[in-house]
């Protein structure tokens, strides 16, 4: 039983999010909020899960004629913190960010925090997972959720049932916008 990303094994069986639709939903909030020069942070790119989030951004982007601008960064805090001064450099005209988790997302905002660059007036910004951390923030946020709790569920669930046959081998839940207050 394999959560969250893909791996090539044989007869595994996949839990995960949509993190396609996901990284859709978050380019087409910025969008929607008004932004013109989005930046994704993307993440590791070997990671399936990180993969899909990309393509879903992406897709987005182009269908909408958004130029795709993107950074790589790991998924962790100084990560987030270097890439964000790359960024300010890189895109001086950024109005919106999505990161590749809500951690980068912090990151992200604390560096725009220092320089004076107010969220989300100045530049708008998402994240990814809705950890806890994001709605304690000020502004909070705004996130797109993955149903955690239903994953574990239905990971355990294989994994208690394990010796039944299973004619199902991938199980994918739905996504969801939080909107707060960072868009």
């Amino acid at each position: 039983i394999i959560t969250d990303r893909r791996l090539a094994i044989d007869g595994a069986c996949y839990v995960h999010s949509d993190h396609y639709e996901g990284g859709r939903q978050a380019a087409e909030h910025l969008i929607d909020c008004g932004c013109k020069s989005i930046v994704c942070i993307k993440g590791p790119q070997d990671i399936s899960s990180a993969r899909a989030r990309y393509e879903g951004y992406s897709k987005v982007c182009n269908e909408k004629n958004i130029k795709l601008q993107t950074v790589d960064c790991d998924y962790d805090f100084n990560a987030g913190l270097e890439v964000t001064e790359k960024i300010l450099k890189k895109f001086p005209d950024v109005d919106g960010i999505v990161a590749c988790n809500d951690i980068v997302a912090i990151s992200v905002y604390k560096v725009l925090h220092k320089k004076g660059i107010k969220v989300p007036e100045d530049i708008q910004l998402i994240g990814f997972d809705n950890i806890s951390l994001s709605e304690l923030l000020t502004p909070e946020l705004t996130t797109i959720a993955q149903p955690i709790e239903e994953i574990g569920a239905k990971a355990a669930e294989l994994i208690i049932n394990r010796d039944e046959e299973l004619t199902e081998r991938e199980f994918t839940f739905e996504t969801k916008l939080i909107i707060r207050e960072t868009t």
